[in-house]
């Protein structure tokens, strides 16, 4: 199964290529605002460097978000448009899940590792490992939510909140397509209007109070 993976969350821009369940091959640019400019081209390169064209692929794995209003959009656009000529199914994947998963052998020694995403301004949502509920919240509500953390595992660079703990990591495209593999249940659809993209500003899950 040939399955390409897009990450335009952040400031990621760039696609992966699964083949049978194993990675292939990468590319991608960390740069903000470039999306647009880049992402033909990145994928052009994939396509060339693995001898595919996109009706040999199988499924698009996309990051849905939460993320940038912008950077969503604009993946989601792209895939829509390499996927409707043979109608190939996209499987629209929660970023933030994505990325805590990816991190799952590195929280073990930890009591309560959070993870964060910047949304935009001073607001960021927010998971842990046991709740896997995204909570939408301004950096300055952190310490009242999660008066316990001991580290931060966060997608955006320079990231400090008080004295915790903060280890950087981007949101690869890889990890998109290694999400959706490792899901017990899978969803794809060919029914592009169905999907629902998790966008900064107009996402607004419930805020969470103690």
């Amino acid at each position: 199964m040939n399955i390409l993976s897009f990450e335009t969350s952040s400031s990621i821009c760039g696609l992966a290529f699964h083949k049978n369940g194993k990675l292939v091959d990468e590319i991608y640019l960390d740069q903000p605002r470039i999306h647009s400019e880049k992402l033909v081209e990145l994928t052009e390169n994939l396509l060339k460097n693995n001898n595919l064209e996109i009706k040999n692929i199988d499924l698009i794995a996309i990051s849905n978000g939460p993320g940038s209003f912008t950077g969503l959009r604009i993946g989601m656009s792209f895939a829509i448009g390499l996927a409707f000529p043979y109608k190939i199914p996209i499987a629209p994947i929660n970023t933030i899940m994505a990325y805590m998963t990816n991190q799952a052998r590195e929280i073990k020694i930890y009591k309560l590792p959070v993870f964060i995403f910047h949304s935009y301004r001073d607001y960021i949502f927010t998971a842990t490992p046991t709740e896997k509920k995204i909570k939408f919240i301004e950096i300055n509500e952190f310490e009242n939510n999660y008066f316990n953390c001991d580290i931060i595992f966060t997608n955006k660079e320079n990231l400090k909140i008080d004295n915790i703990k903060t280890i950087y990591t981007p949101i690869l495209p890889s990890i998109i397509g290694e999400y959706y593999l490792n899901q017990t249940k899978k969803y794809s659809t060919i029914d592009y209007g169905k999907i629902k993209l998790n966008y900064g500003q107009k996402y607004k899950p419930k805020k969470w109070r103690q």
